[in-house]
């Protein structure tokens, strides 16, 4: 299956695109000048040479020189394409507040304390012009009732500073910033009610909120069903992807069950729904081409709409992609292979949008089907012939395994647990969201039988019931996840690697084939105990940058460690998840909180100055100092700065002898400037977390 390369040609496509995608994107970060204009010049001068080879190269065996020139072309090409969208992004906004005409692109998101509007920066207006920005942007709105009536199509006049979205640069931290540029947003905004007004209200919905309006219709008739609680936020997910009901402690479940998958819309959604589809339009009769064509056409239409109506998710996309070319090979009779296939919906995707590379969604989706697929024909074999039954239930546990081979690493990476009891939970999940599915399907097409539509809402409640008991079961038993992993990049490669010289040994078993995989796995152990060297803890201090998180963690090389703080109201359960990355790079345990006078092995925490091994750290969020004096001041390594604290840094200065000030990104942007300034004009060495991300120091 895997030995004929020449059976799957776009996979000699994607691949230079997939690489010349990660080059561009690796070239941008770097800040390379015109670097769009120089990989479209290299990838033009690829096509020359493309057609040249093509018109001079007769001989077989220099037919290597078209395909090295394909490569080539295709890899400028998806370098092109990425650096062209991220360059995009650029512009350079006024540090001052300015007013601007900008329009909403999608419904507005309440957020907890703010609601969160994309919007398209239409002009820079001032007193004398306006200027065209042509932007997209994240502007973040007050929360009051003024803006409830907001929706896509709007126009707002705003008067806000817009800032370039800008990583905290944690260590092991999401880069959220790239996550934006990627997105195609260019910047941030935050506007209060008083500096912005409505100047046009949409008065014909565009595409898309004609789907959430759709959407919202359908969520209407889940509650006029009865559906409420969890079992309107799961069947919401299920068969709409709308997730904003889904409260933490279900996502947590989901997660923990292994069952994450249920909640995006994906293949198995996609396929029930072409499997219904097609199971309506049989009564086409497809013996002609024109009949053929025309139930091709209404399913391929069908599947896109409710594509557009999910939101065009990478998963529901790549999904949508298939089938229809699947679909249209049908109309053919053309023997299709699946594998090809997966390679072509992955190379148009990402030549429609090259950012989608770097979206999990799509990388799961894409990984999860590719291992079921390359799999295949080898769980095929062991699949019982006759017992119906039997063949149902191996069935969904191969493909289960399967799957969870291709998307194991991607998890651990992105995540860093993993679910053991997926066997158990896809057992009993699948059968579930396939009835549910259907019978939700059935509950709205009877809409005009008050009475059958009723009974079938019932039984849809019974079921709801049933999967979501089950995966708060399957959430409680022991060992349910293995949490606090972590694995690079370069492991991640080698574990695929292995899973295909696997393949590649169960296929064709010889010696050559078993050497290349033993190796590889020696590779992959070998690689692993080098980075458990590499990243083991050594003692160090180490100072976040984290709104609402003022603390000193101390490390210890024996994987224990303190986090200080003056916050007595911080609680170590609620710390940032963004930090559990990185102490799970570096094997700590989960880090002891001081927010009080405590003392242990090598620490010391008195009146909120520190001692660790022979550092001393002094942390000031209030003005407990203002009444002292001292002819000697104090000598400390680090003076910490954090929010609270009012007063001069000259009056701490005369306190503390300090090394160098650190001021923490809790205190806000005038406080920040003036610090530094002062910190400047006394000589004293400073560290801004907010400019510089966090710091560690080595002890």
């Amino acid at each position: 299956m895997l030995n004929k390369i020449h059976r799957y040609p776009f996979l000699r496509l994607v691949v230079p695109l997939i690489a010349g995608i990660v080059f561009g994107d690796y070239l941008f970060n770097q800040s390379y000048p015109h670097l769009s204009v120089v990989l479209f010049s290299l990838f033009f001068s690829s096509i020359i040479l493309l057609i040249l080879s093509y018109r001079f190269i007769v001989s077989y065996r220099n037919r290597w020189i078209f395909g090295l020139f394909t490569f080539l072309c295709l890899f400028f090409l998806g370098g092109s394409i990425i650096s062209l969208k991220l360059e995009q992004t650029k512009f350079d906004f006024s540090p001052n507040p300015q007013t601007y005409l900008v329009e909403l692109t999608d419904r507005p998101q309440v957020k907890e304390r703010s609601v969160l509007c994309k919007i398209n920066i239409i002009y820079k207006i001032d007193s004398i012009s306006k200027t065209q920005v042509s932007k997209n942007a994240l502007l973040y709105l007050s929360k009051d009732s003024t803006c409830l009536p907001l929706s896509a199509g709007d126009h707002l006049l705003v008067n806000t500073r817009f800032a370039k979205p800008k990583s905290r640069n944690n260590p092991e931290e999401f880069d959220y910033s790239r996550f934006l540029h990627r997105k195609g947003i260019t910047a941030t905004a935050f506007v209060d009610s008083l500096h912005w007004q409505s100047v046009y209200k949409a008065v014909k919905p565009d595409a898309r909120e004609t789907a959430n309006r759709w959407r919202d219709r359908i969520v209407s008739i889940y509650k006029r069903l009865g559906f409420e609680g969890e079992n309107l936020a799961v069947l919401s997910a299920l068969t709409l992807g709308y997730k904003e009901g889904l409260d933490s402690d279900t996502r947590e479940a989901y997660s923990v069950a292994g069952a994450s998958h249920i909640l995006a819309i994906s293949g198995m959604h996609i396929g029930f729904l072409c499997a219904l589809l097609l199971f309506i339009f049989r009564l086409i009769p497809d013996r002609w081409f024109l009949t053929r064509f025309v139930r091709v056409v209404l399913i391929i239409s069908i599947l896109w709409l409710f594509a557009f109506l999910v939101g065009l998710t990478p998963s529901a996309v790549r999904s949508v992609c298939m089938f229809s070319l699947l679909l249209i090979g049908s109309l053919f009779h053309r023997k299709q292979d699946s594998l090809n296939i997966l390679f072509a919906t992955a190379f148009i995707m990402l030549l429609i949008d090259p950012s989608w590379l770097f979206e999990i969604g799509f990388q799961l989706s894409l990984m999860a089907v590719l291992s079921i697929l390359i799999w295949q024909p080898i769980y095929q074999r062991l699949l019982p012939k006759t017992n119906r039954v039997g063949r149902f239930i191996v069935g969904i546990l191969l493909v289960s395994i399967a799957a969870q081979l291709g998307v194991a690493p991607l998890i651990i990476l992105y995540f860093s647990s993993f679910s053991t009891h997926f066997l158990l939970t896809n057992l009993l999940v699948v059968p579930l969201v396939s009835l549910i599915i259907y019978g939700s399907f059935i509950m709205l097409l009877v809409g005009f039988l008050p009475f059958v539509q009723t009974a079938v809402a019932t039984c849809l409640n019974l079921l709801l019931n049933i999967l979501n008991g089950s995966i708060h079961w399957i959430e409680q038993l022991p060992y349910a996840s293995l949490d606090n992993l972590w694995m690079h990049h370069f492991e991640v490669v080698l574990f695929y690697i292995l899973v295909l010289l696997t393949v590649f040994f169960i296929y064709r078993a010889n010696s050559k084939r078993l050497l290349a995989t033993l190796l590889c796995l020696f590779m992959l152990f070998a690689v692993r105990l080098s980075f458990l060297y590499v990243n083991r803890p050594e003692t160090s201090i180490v100072f976040y940058n984290i709104r609402n998180f003022p603390v000193v963690h101390c490390i210890n090389s024996d994987k224990s460690s303190l986090i200080a703080s003056s916050d007595t109201l911080l609680n170590i359960a609620n710390y940032p998840p963004l930090l559990k990355p990185y102490w799970n790079k570096i094997q700590l345990e989960t880090p002891q909180l001081i927010t009080r006078n405590a003392e242990s092995s090598h620490f010391i925490m008195n009146n909120h100055i520190i001692q660790f091994y022979n550092k001393r750290i002094c942390i000031v969020s209030d003005d407990r100092w203002n009444s002292f004096s001292t002819d000697t001041p104090l000598v400390i390594d680090y003076l910490y700065i954090c929010k609270g604290y009012k007063g001069e840094l000259k009056e701490l200065l005369n306190l503390f002898h300090a090394k160098q000030v650190v001021i923490d990104s809790t205190i806000s942007s005038y406080w920040q400037a003036k610090f530094e300034n002062e910190c400047k004009q006394e000589g004293v060495r400073f560290y801004s977390l907010s400019d510089k991300g966090s710091a560690r120091f080595l002890l």
